[in-house]
């Protein structure tokens, strides 16, 4: 059986299954600690991006990585949920076609205020959202501004009312809110009905398998850092890296957060606090056996 070493895992998520269980069915192929760098809910599939072993210290810098999704969106409704697993909460008669709403999309690219579903993992005074919502408790969803690069429609059935949308955009944007919103501003309803993630950045071109693929692998930590985050690198000498290991600060004629490797492996990311002078930010576990 396939074990999954310390790094990043870049897999398909099925739809009809929650990241939860994808991440739990990692783990039965790892020793080591497994999390994620963002979910997708049940209904949609694609892209996740698993962080294992060590790999779980930075997930950060994944995090807030750019997305792109293919999403589906239904007009004529709108469900309580904004996706297709909702209850209809409202209907429209108003009859969409491209034309309008390839005049539409344009509202919704650059900087966009946008309120997330009711029935988000945002928390509001302390509690789920989507936990308020199930209690059929009123939630008050705070606006927030979020960034879309590019949406472009792919396909438009006039018959059916659905159309294909691909959209790129900053991490922490919701899909189903711009669903949700583009059917509004249509004077209509809408609902996300599939979506399908295509890549987080910096992975556009990576391969997407299933987690019962035979050639599975992890990217590792030394691999990312020196080839995707696009983050600078330095190579330190061991009274460097042991100073750091112990709390130090070390002198660097760099002016950035940089990724610290010592003998060509990943130690962990440093920051400066004031020019040519830097502490570590992270280090990987048990750093120093690493070094000595």
């Amino acid at each position: 059986m396939i074990s999954l070493d310390h790094g990043f895992l870049i897999v398909n998520k099925p739809k009809g299954i929650s990241s939860r269980k994808l991440v739990d069915q990692v783990r039965r192929l790892t020793p080591h600690k497994v999390g994620h760098t963002g979910t997708l809910d049940p209904l949609a599939s694609g892209m996740m991006v698993i962080a294992i072993g060590n790999a779980t210290r930075f997930s950060q810098w994944i995090v807030s990585k750019d997305k792109c999704y293919d999403a589906h969106i239904q007009f004529g409704a709108q469900t309580s949920t904004d996706d297709a697993e909702g209850e209809t909460i409202h209907t429209s008669q108003t009859i969409i076609n491209l034309e309008q709403l390839n005049a539409a999309l344009p509202s919704f690219t650059g900087k966009i205020s946008q309120v997330p579903p009711q029935y988000s993992a945002i928390h509001i005074n302390g509690k789920r959202a989507y936990k308020l919502a199930r209690a059929n408790q009123e939630v008050l969803m705070p606006s927030r501004d979020i960034t879309v690069y590019k949406i472009e429609c792919l396909s438009f059935d006039v018959k059916q009312q659905q159309a294909l949308v691909r959209i790129h955009c900053q991490s922490g944007t919701y899909i189903r809110s711009i669903a949700r919103d583009i059917g509004l501003h249509m004077n209509s309803r809408a609902y996300l009905s599939d979506l399908k993630r295509l890549w987080v950045s910096p992975f556009e071109d990576m391969p997407l398998l299933d987690l019962d693929h035979e050639h599975l692998s992890v990217l590792d930590l030394e691999t990312y850092f020196t080839q995707h985050s696009g983050m600078p690198i330095v190579d330190l000498n061991q009274d460097q890296a042991l100073s750091l290991a112990h709390g130090k600060r070390i002198t660097l004629s760099l002016t950035q957060v940089t990724a610290a490797f010592y003998q060509k492996s990943f130690i962990g990311i440093i920051e400066p606090i004031k020019e040519g002078e830097f502490k570590s930010l992270k280090l990987i576990p048990n750093v120093l056996s690493a070094i000595v």
